[in-house]
C-alpha cells in the first residue's frame, strides 16, 4: 500500500462531501461544498495545512484532541490561540509552551510510539493483504469507518490477514533487535509554534531551551526508527 503519490484522498474527497451528510451540512452554511472537495486544486486554505512545524489546523486539532482525552487542561490553549494572516499563533508564551510540550508528549506515547507503531505496521500489513487479494479497495478504505473496514478484513478467513489482526488486536510483546524484525519509522511530529509578546512574534524555540533540547533529543529517535521482533 506504499504510493509514492498520497493525494489519493483529497481525489475522492470531493465525492465525499458532496454524496454525504457533510456536503448538506456546508450548504446549509453557504459554504462551497466543491471549492472545499478540491481545496488542494483551488489553495485558499492556508490554515489548514502546513510543513513541520508550524501550527495549522490539523496538528492543532489533534494536539487539541490527545491533550484533552489525556486529561491536559486545555483552556489556556484554546483561550488563547489565533491568527495574523495565514498564520496560526498563540496570544501567550504560556499557552505556546502548554500546547507545545503536550503535543511532544502524544508524540512520545502515541504517534511515535514503538508499540503503536509496530500496532500499525501489522494493521498495514493486513491491510496490503486484504487489497492484493481484492478483499477490499482503496475507495472502502476512504469511505468506510474503521470497524467496518476490520469487519470486511476479518471476513476474508484469510489466514494470513487474521494472523496479522489478532497480533495487533492483543498484548503485543516484543524485543529490540539490530537486523531482521519489522522496522517501525515513525513520522517526525512536533511543533515550534509563534506567541506574541508585546506586539512582536516570537518562536518558542528561542526562548525555551528544554523545550528544544526535548524536540531534538525526541527527533534523533524517531529518525533513526525502531527495529522490533515479535515474540509470539
Amino acid at each position: 500500500m506504499e504510493r509514492k503519490d498520497e493525494s489519493y484522498a483529497g481525489d475522492l474527497l470531493l465525492s465525499f462531501i458532496e454524496n454525504g451528510e457533510l456536503g448538506k451540512i456546508l450548504e446549509k452554511y453557504g459554504l462551497n461544498s466543491r471549492r472545499i472537495g478540491e481545496y488542494e486544486k483551488h489553495g485558499g486554505f492556508a490554515l489548514l495545512e502546513k510543513p513541520t512545524p508550524e501550527l495549522c489546523a490539523d496538528r492543532v486539532d489533534n494536539g487539541l484532541r490527545y491533550m484533552h482525552y489525556s486529561g491536559i487542561d486545555t483552556k489556556d490553549c484554546v483561550k488563547d490561540l489565533g491568527v495574523r494572516g495565514d498564520r496560526m499563533v498563540f496570544m501567550s508564551k504560556k499557552a505556546a509552551r502548554k500546547f507545545a510540550y503536550g503535543f511532544l508528549k502524544g508524540t512520545a506515547s502515541e504517534w511515535g510510539n514503538a508499540e503503536e507503531g509496530l500496532r500499525a505496521q501489522l494493521i498495514a500489513r493486513a491491510i496490503k493483504r486484504g487489497l492484493a487479494l481484492h478483499v477490499i479497495t482503496f475507495r472502502l478504505l476512504y469511505q468506510r469507518g474503521e470497524k467496518e473496514i476490520l469487519s470486511t478484513l476479518k471476513a476474508s478467513g484469510d489466514k494470513e490477514i487474521m494472523r496479522y489482526l489478532k497480533l495487533a488486536g492483543g498484548e503485543l510483546k516484543f524485543r529490540r533487535v539490530s537486523k531482521g524484525g519489522i522496522f517501525v519509522d515513525e513520522k517526525v511530529r512536533y511543533v515550534n509554534p509563534i506567541f506574541v509578546s508585546g506586539g512582536m512574534e516570537i518562536r518558542l524555540m528561542q526562548v525555551d531551551k528544554s523545550y528544544r533540547a526535548a524536540v531534538m533529543k525526541m527527533n534523533k529517535t524517531l529518525k533513526r526508527g525502531y527495529r522490533l521482533k515479535l515474540v509470539e
